[in-house]
C-alpha cells in the first residue's frame, strides 16, 4: 500500500511540483543562480569562518544541513540511477540540481526571512514562513497555520525513520559486511547479537552526547566530520579516476549521449525511454539534493547571517556540493571502473546500491570495502545529527517549550534501528518526506513575492551600492 500512495506522491505530485517551483522560481529570481555565480562564490567562501553568537557559525549550520543531506543516497542512489537509466541519467540529475538551486535559494530566504528569536537563539524553517508568510495573507491565516502544523508533523516521523532508524541500519549492516566480527556475531541476545546491540550502544551515545550539547555542540562536531567525510569519500573516487584517467573522456561522452540516446535495454530511443531515463535523473537528483524538501532551511535559518540572500546562496552552495560534486565523482567512479559498458550504457549485473561497492572492491581489494563502510559511517551519522535538528525544532513548533521528550525517543531508536529490519521504516519515511515537501513548496510558491524583493533589495546594495535600507527580519 506504502509502495503504491509513494508512487503517486513522488511520481505524479512531487516531481511535477518539485520541477514546476524551481522552474519558476528561477524565472523569478532572473536566474539569479546562474547570472550572479561569482558573487555566491565570494559570499560563501569569505563568511565560512565568521563566529555565529547565536548558534555556532554559518559554516557550522551549512556543514549540519549538508551533513543531513549528504547521505547513502550519494553513494548508493547515484549507481542505482545509473543501472537503472544509463549514464544518462546523470545528466538529468545535473539540470535538476541547476533547477533546485533556484528552489533551494528561495526557501532559505523565506526561512531566515520569517524566522523568530528565541531564549536559545533563532528559529525558522517552513512552519515559520507558511504560518508567518501564507498565513499572513488575506483570507490565509487558518490554511498557513495548519499548514505549518502538518509540515512540522511529517518532519518528525521523517526523522525518526529516514533521518535515524534507516541511516542507523545501514551503518549496522554495512559495518558488519566489511569487518565481519564472528566472536561479537555469533553471541545472541535480546533476540539479536552482541555486534549489533554494540554498535546501537555506541551510536546512541555518540548522538545522545551531541544532542545534550545542544545545537551549538552540534554545529561544532558537524564542522569537524562533514569536511573530513567529504574529503576522504572524494579522495578514494579521485584515486579511481585518475588511475583509468584514459576512460575519463569516454565516461563524460557517455553521460551526455545517452542523456538523449537512452541504451537500448531501456527502449533505445522512443520517447518513452527518454522519459523514463528524465524521469530516474530528475528523481534521484532532487532526492539527493533535498531541494524543496523544506530541511536544511530549518538549520539554515539558526545562522546569525542577518541578510536572507547570503543565507539562500548558502542554499545554492549546499545543492551544487551534494549533486554537482559529490554525486557526480560518485558516477565519474563508477563509470571510470570497467563495470558499465561505455558503448552500450549496460551496467554490470548486480544489485544498484552495491556498484559503488564493487568498484572499490576492485582496485583496493578487501580494504575498499572497509572504506565503503566506514565513508557510509560517517554520511548516515551526520545525516542523523541534522535530522535530530530538524526534528528537535518542528517538535518545539508543535508543542513548544523543551525538547527532552524528543531527545529521548530519538536516541532510542538510534539503539532500536541497529537492531531491527527497517523496510517498513524506508517506506513510512519515503511518505513523510513527500508530505512535509508538499506544504513546503506551497509555502515557497506562496512567498515568491518576497524572494524577489529581497534578492532586489541585496543586490541594488551590493551591486549598485544603492543606499537603502536593508529588506531583513527586524524580529
Amino acid at each position: 500500500m506504502l509502495e503504491h500512495i509513494n508512487s503517486f506522491l513522488f511520481d505524479k505530485c512531487c516531481l511535477v511540483l518539485l520541477a514546476f517551483t524551481g522552474g519558476f522560481m528561477m524565472l523569478r529570481t532572473r536566474f539569479f543562480p546562474l547570472r550572479h555565480a561569482p558573487l555566491i562564490y565570494k559570499k560563501t567562501i569569505k563568511s565560512l569562518f565568521e563566529k555565529d553568537a547565536d548558534g555556532g557559525s554559518s559554516f557550522g549550520a551549512v556543514c549540519t544541513a549538508l551533513g543531513a543531506t549528504l547521505g547513502v543516497g550519494n553513494i548508493a542512489g547515484v549507481s542505482a540511477a545509473i543501472v537503472l537509466g544509463g549514464p544518462g541519467a546523470v545528466f538529468w540529475m545535473w539540470i535538476s540540481a541547476v533547477v533546485g538551486c533556484a528552489t533551494a535559494y528561495s526557501e532559505n530566504v523565506l526561512g531566515v526571512f520569517y524566522r523568530r528569536r528565541v531564549k536559545d537563539g533563532l528559529r525558522g524553517g517552513a512552519m515559520y514562513y507558511l504560518s508567518g508568510g501564507l498565513g499572513g495573507q488575506k483570507g490565509c491565516r487558518t490554511l498557513g497555520k495548519t499548514l505549518a502544523r502538518l509540515f512540522s508533523f511529517f518532519c518528525i516521523l521523517a526523522s525518526f525513520g529516514i533521518g535515524n532508524i534507516s541511516q542507523i541500519n545501514t551503518i549496522t549492516v554495512n559495518m558488519k559486511a566489511s569487518l565481519d566480527l564472528a566472536f561479537l556475531s555469533d553471541i545472541k541476545l535480546l533476540g539479536t547479537d552482541l555486534y549489533s546491540l554494540l554498535l546501537g550502544l555506541s551510536l546512541a551515545a555518540a548522538a545522545g552526547f551531541c544532542l545534550i550539547g545542544g545545537e551549538k555542540r552540534l554545529f561544532k562536531m558537524t564542522e569537524k566530520i562533514v569536511p573530513f567525510m567529504v574529503m576522504g569519500y572524494l579522495l578514494g573516487c579521485g584515486v579511481i579516476i585518475a588511475r583509468n584517467i584514459n576512460l575519463l573522456a569516454s565516461a563524460l561522452g557517455a553521460i551526455f549521449r545517452f542523456a538523449f540516446s537512452p541504451p537500448a535495454a531501456l527502449g533505445g530511443v522512443s520517447g518513452a525511454a527518454l522519459g523514463k531515463i528524465i524521469g530516474i535523473g530528475f528523481r534521484r537528483g532532487m532526492f539527493s539534493s533535498e531541494a524543496g524538501l523544506g530541511s536544511s532551511v530549518i538549520v539554515n535559518s539558526a545562522a546569525s547571517e542577518r541578510e536572507p540572500a547570503v543565507m539562500g546562496m548558502w542554499g545554492i552552495f549546499e545543492v551544487f556540493v551534494d549533486t554537482i560534486i559529490v554525486c557526480t565523482v560518485t558516477a565519474l567512479c563508477v563509470l571510470c571502473s570497467g563495470l558499465v559498458d561505455l558503448k552500450s550504457g549496460a551496467a554490470v549485473a548486480c544489485e544498484a546500491p552495491a556498484l559503488v561497492n564493487l568498484c572499490f572492491d576492485r582496485f583496493f581489494g578487501r580494504a575498499g570495502g572497509i572504506f565503503i563502510a566506514l565513508s557510509i559511517l560517517f554520511f548516515a551519522f551526520a545525516s542523523v545529527l541534522g535530522w535530530s535538528y530538524y526534528g528537535a525544532v518542528a517538535w518545539e513548533y508543535l508543542f513548544g517549550g523543551k525538547t527532552a521528550v524528543y531527545k529521548v525517543i530519538f536516541t532510542a531508536l538510534i539503539f532500536i534501528g541497529s537492531n531491527i529490519d527497517v523496510s517498513l521504516s524506508w517506506a513510512l519515511s519515503d511518505t513523510a518526506n513527500a508530505l512535509m515537501m508538499l506544504p513546503n513548496l506551497i509555502g515557497v510558491l506562496s512567498g515568491n513575492r518576497v524572494v524577489v524583493s529581497v534578492t532586489q533589495n541585496y543586490l541594488a546594495r551590493t551591486l549598485k551600492h544603492k543606499k537603502i535600507k536593508p529588506l531583513v527580519n527586524q524580529f
